[in-house]
């Protein structure tokens, strides 16, 4: 039984680790173009006086979580060499 536990939480940790390497096989300057778009497309949204609407969670301080979210893993993407500058801002 906890032979089995194991077995499936290195099977778990393989497919994590499978999908991590797909996600670096796209090139880095498509994460860097889809973190500049990300961060315009908020900057945009932040700024003009009644931005249109577009599907979101109830709260607002839920919308900017998101947001910050997206942008974080982007960075983290974008600059993977240097993740813990981005994620320590």
């Amino acid at each position: 039984m906890v032979e089995n536990i194991g077995n499936q939480k290195a099977a778990l940790l393989a497919s994590y680790c499978q999908s991590t390497d797909l996600m670096k096989k796209i090139p880095l300057h498509l994460w860097r173009w889809a973190l500049g778009l990300c961060v315009v497309s908020v900057l945009v949204l932040a700024l003009i006086p009644n931005p249109p609407e577009i599907p979101s969670t109830d709260g607002i301080k839920t919308n900017h979580l998101l947001a910050f979210a997206v942008i974080m893993i982007l960075g983290c993407y974008a600059f993977h060499p240097k993740k813990w500058r981005v994620i320590l801002g």
